[in-house]
């Protein structure tokens, strides 16, 4: 079973309040949450699944890439699902005591390019592998 630890629904509240005070000054405003938070705990939970007492997500590489995907294809959000997953990868990273230095443009194609994405396995190994390059221990 995995030692990472996971994000949790109070700390994608923190993240989100704070996303939301740096955007609104872009004029980029990300809305608040609604009643329903089921789509963003599936999405925090998902990686850290476990089957027969084993991961289904092996390593850092795999949950922190079904946890981006996730937040961007479960659309939890009416906007921001991007912008959140970058900073809720970002958050995950250093709560496993892990830096990621994805460049901002690198960052943003990935996100652009999950969302557009139609095949599950081939995102996932893109996410992945863009985490691996930019993973610093």
């Amino acid at each position: 079973m995995s030692r990472l630890s996971s994000v949790k629904i109070e700390d994608f509240k923190l993240l989100l309040r704070e996303a939301q005070k740096s955007h609104i000054a872009k004029n980029e405003p990300i809305p608040e949450l609604g009643d329903d938070l089921s789509k963003i705990e599936s999405s925090l939970r998902t990686p850290f699944q476990t089957f027969s007492g084993r991961d289904l997500y092996k390593g850092f590489e795999k949950k922190a890439a079904m946890l981006f995907y996730l937040l961007i294809k479960n659309h939890p959000l009416a906007n921001g699902n991007k912008r959140m997953a970058c900073i809720t990868l970002a958050f995950f990273a250093a709560k496993n005591n892990r830096k990621l230095e994805i460049p901002s443009e690198v960052f943003y194609s990935m996100a652009k390019e999950t969302a557009a994405s139609t095949n599950k396995e081939t995102a996932l190994s893109s996410i992945e592998e863009i985490i691996s390059k930019y993973l610093k221990r």
